[in-house]
């Protein structure tokens, strides 16, 4: 039975409100802007060739990220890449993650076996762990992909005559649920990697042997996803204003002929 105006009003409106949310998901995604970091050297020590004071200014995203880092003879620009193993991830100073790059995550992680036996702070040595990183990507991967579902069935109950309860009334609240479960998980796994790792350090172990400090913020990448959340819950309240009820065709459909049997007996 198809929706009634008003309902199909909200669940409009809902709609539309997915498809803002899915398109800041996405662009999340697609920006290098999660995090804002600037770095200085702890002693202040200026080698006497120096030109300025060394300092790092960077951005990073899930994948990649750019930074302009002086050593102290003059500023020099570095494109990013994340580089993992099954159990480490390391930002690092290349274009892609080539052979270089997977030697020097082996270089890093060898060493931090070697002096910690893999029990000391993993940000001392540029590292955080792959599985916390690898959830996050999942997190909203499947946020956006039950974000597409619920407007495929969104489209549906507006426009057709759904008679089961997934398709129907009961599959909105499910689908739209899902997506908005999702993406509060793939923020929460974000803010304990960025608390637990990046605030601590965002640097290279090389970085950090010369004696560099970081300053790390969160970045307008975060908080479109963090927007999309507070779009998604807004979306659950349309859902609920629709007063739609968890019921199916066929079971209307059963009800008129039990009330028609009534009346004929």
């Amino acid at each position: 039975m198809a929706l009634e105006e008003r309902q199909k009003l909200f669940v409009l409106l809902a709609l539309i409100l997915t498809l803002v949310g899915l398109g800041l998901m996405v662009g999340s995604f697609a920006t290098d802007n999660w995090i804002k970091a600037t770095a200085h050297k702890s002693n202040q020590s200026i080698s006497a060739n120096s030109t300025n004071e060394p300092n790092m200014n960077g951005t990073f995203g899930l994948f990649r990220g750019d930074r302009v880092i002086n050593y102290g003879n003059g500023p020099r620009e570095q494109s990013l890449t994340v580089i993992c193993n099954s159990k480490y991830c390391m930002i690092y100073f290349s274009k892609d993650v080539g052979p270089e790059a997977r030697d020097k995550l082996e270089e890093v992680v060898n060493l931090f076996q070697n002096q910690t036996q893999g029990n000391g702070e993993l940000t001392k040595y540029g590292l955080f762990p792959f599985s916390l990183w690898v959830l996050v990507i999942l997190m909203e991967a499947f946020g956006i992909i039950w974000g597409l579902v619920f407007i495929g069935f969104a489209i549906f109950n507006i426009c057709g005559k759904p008679i089961e309860t997934i398709t129907g009334p009961l599959g909105l609240y499910l689908w739209k649920g899902l997506a908005l479960l999702f993406s509060l998980l793939a923020m929460v796994m974000y803010l304990i990697l960025f608390f637990q790792y990046y605030k601590k350090s965002i640097l290279l172990q090389e970085d950090q042997v010369l004696d560099f400090v970081s300053q790390v913020e969160l970045d307008f990448s975060f908080y479109m996803l963090m927007s999309t959340v507070l779009l998604f819950t807004i979306n659950m309240g349309f859902l609920f204003l629709t007063g739609i009820k968890f019921s199916c065709g066929f079971t209307r459909e059963a009800e008129k002929v039990m009330d028609n049997g009534i009346i004929l007996y």
